[in-house]
């Protein structure tokens, strides 16, 4: 691998479906910046992920240890990594841009001596056999396409035995009942039996795959992982986000009910059954 004068070690790749999608997006998913946003889904979301970190990572003791932040973005998560004393993370994406900012970033907040840069996919991974103890793979492997399962394979081999996987996989069910009310009929029901679905930034549009709950846990069953907790993501951040933009909710509304929206959400992480995302955590 080379090392570039941004600090980012550069491995070559074949292109998936989402490595091609973020390339072509005239702005690059910069979520760390995004979870600032009071008014944006992902500061609505992030919480909920960081509780279900913390469940995880419960009594396991990072000192020490090296983790892998599968797809990092820009930090989003690689920050919580820090904050829990962690010293020697990885951080892949596909997304070079996105890499470019947390190489910035982790400069400026004085800890890119603790982070490893690498612009990779996540189904060919430049890294040992059995040296990474901890995995965040939020928002991955159904990037990959055809690859979803070696990608998940890939990180098996990689987790020393006794390590741990914290992922996340898009929820057929919610993604459907987006579909339904944001683009018709025949869209949600290519999302249930076609397993088809839509990301879209401007102009630009991906297509992925679903796959039902059952197929995913097969994936990492087959793969070697043991299920040790799961829980659901609430689609409902993502629909006020998407109702908010075209305009069907303003931002006085949105700025004046932050506090009742909180409540919301917390009564459906509790109570809710339409996720967006099934969040895992398996160990190996």
């Amino acid at each position: 691998m080379i090392k570039d004068r941004n600090g980012i070690y550069v491995y070559p790749f074949h292109k998936t479906e989402g490595s091609e999608f973020h390339e072509k997006r005239d702005r690059p998913a910069l979520l760390r910046e995004l979870n600032d946003n009071i008014l944006h889904q992902i500061n609505w979301e992030t919480p909920f992920y960081i509780n279900f970190l913390e469940e995880c990572l419960k009594g396991f003791d990072l000192t020490g240890k090296t983790c892998l932040d599968l797809g990092s973005g820009d930090g989003r998560f690689t920050t919580y990594l820090i904050s829990k004393g962690v010293k020697n993370i990885i951080c892949v994406d596909s997304d070079y841009k996105t890499l470019h900012s947390l190489s910035v970033f982790s400069e400026k907040e004085n800890f890119k001596d603790k982070i490893t840069l690498i612009n990779c996919s996540a189904h060919d991974l430049p890294i040992d056999d059995e040296s990474i103890d901890v995995v965040l793979a939020l928002g991955v492997f159904y990037y990959l396409g055809e690859f979803h399962k070696i990608g998940i394979k890939n990180v098996f081999d990689k987790l020393v035995k006794g390590g741990m996987l914290i992922s996340s996989e898009p929820c057929k069910e919610g993604i459907a009942m987006r579909s339904l009310i944001f683009e018709g009929l025949n869209q949600m029901f290519d999302t249930i039996f076609k397993g088809e679905f839509y990301e879209k930034q401007g102009d630009i549009k991906g297509k992925f795959f679903l796959h039902d709950q059952d197929e995913l846990l097969s994936m990492y069953q087959d793969s070697g992982f043991n299920l040790e907790k799961r829980k659901g993501l609430s689609i409902f951040h993502q629909i006020v986000r998407i109702l908010y933009v075209k305009g069907s909710i303003t931002k006085n509304d949105l700025e004046s009910n932050l506090q009742n929206l909180s409540r919301v959400f917390d009564y459906l992480d509790k109570n809710g059954t339409f996720d967006k995302t099934h969040l895992f955590h398996h160990v190996k």
